[in-house]
């Protein structure tokens, strides 16, 4: 793999992007960006769907002067990649999921999300609101 390449790493529910700290420590030196979805770690809220985390994900690339990278998802994580695929394949150089899956979820699964996005509505977040505040955390190095 081109080691100039970099890599976004995508957290799970109901966790935040705290979960990466320590594979964005051993890939000092390589760009990495590990953004917490709205409504995580402290984030505010904003979209919470996919849809939304996709969007936030890639303007936080924008953000990060990151074009293109390789997708690490975790569960969540991992539905989100794909549909970060969907919207903006070009920025895609790869995809690397665990604990995921590419198809809908049932009608339990669909009324589960519902009830968290109604959460999130209510309370304005989703996980314990973290210690990274309104930011992404991660590093970026060239």
């Amino acid at each position: 793999m081109d080691r100039t390449i970099p890599v976004v790493f995508l957290h799970a529910y109901p966790l935040n992007a705290e979960l990466w700290k320590g594979q964005v420590e051993a890939l000092r030196g390589r760009t990495t960006l590990a953004p917490h979805f709205p409504g995580f770690g402290g984030r505010a809220p904003g979209a919470a769907d996919l849809e939304g985390f996709a969007r936030a994900v890639l303007g936080d690339m924008d953000l990060a002067g990151i074009s293109k990278a390789v997708f690490v998802g975790l569960s969540m994580g991992g539905y989100t990649a794909f549909r970060v695929h969907a919207i903006a394949p070009e920025r895609v150089a790869g995809l690397v999921l665990a604990d995921t899956r590419a198809g809908a979820d049932d009608e339990a699964g669909k009324a589960k999300r519902t009830a968290q996005i109604e959460r999130a509505r209510r309370e304005g977040r989703l996980d314990d609101g973290g210690p990274q505040g309104d930011r992404p955390t991660g590093r970026r190095r060239a």
